[in-house]
């Protein structure tokens, strides 16, 4: 299953995002859109918005979630940075099981946050027993980079290491990042979106 984002400042109809196609195309999927509206619970968050405050929570973010919600699109986002021994609490745990999908904003702090580290751990494992959707975005950074641990990714988790020392948990975020930069996502570099697809 793919979700396919549609951005468009001027306007959201059918017939503007997609004006070369035939009359019962564009009712086909005006039918199927309704269709998926109709799945969506909207009284549980449906998106779960998982990003480095200090990063994007004044740019990015501050477009993207009121976008979502603007369409109906029931959204969730913490934007509280947890004190370093703190962890994150059962609610927010609970907030991302019951999310449908998951959209994770990949920028340059965003490793050196345990929390943020913690929530794109527990979201890769409901993408795998409950079949979220997870839609990984790559925010002024390089997929690559994220996949192998390199520049502000690999500075993080360093400082994770010495910091936990033995503790398993850095190893499991090691793997997550592996795992979340092979999922196809976009990327964004210098103003330009790319779709993202790990060969």
């Amino acid at each position: 299953m793919k979700l396919y984002i549609f951005l468009c400042e001027k306007s959201d109809s059918l017939n503007v995002l997609f004006p070369c196609i035939g009359r019962n195309e564009y009712e086909f999927m005006d039918k199927i859109i309704q269709w998926v509206d109709s799945q969506i619970v909207k009284s549980i968050p449906t998106v779960f918005l998982s990003f480095r405050e200090i990063d994007t929570r004044d740019t990015f973010i501050a477009h993207l979630y009121p976008a979502l919600n603007h369409k109906g699109i029931h959204t969730y986002k913490d934007d509280k940075d947890l004190e370093r021994g703190e962890t994150i609490s059962p609610t927010l745990l609970e907030t991302i099981e019951e999310s449908m999908i998951s959209i994770i904003v990949l920028s340059r702090n965003y490793a050196s946050s345990s929390r943020c580290l913690e929530e794109l751990t527990k979201i890769l494992e409901c993408k795998e027993t409950k079949q979220q959707i997870v839609l990984p975005i790559f925010y002024h950074v390089d997929p690559l980079d994220v996949r192998l641990q390199r520049q502000s990714f690999a500075e993080a988790l360093a400082d994770h290491e010495e910091r936990f020392k033995k503790d398993p948990k850095v190893q499991r975020w090691r793997k997550a990042l592996r795992e979340v930069a092979s999922l196809p996502g976009e990327h964004l570099k210098d103003g330009y979106f790319f779709n993202y697809y790990i060969n």
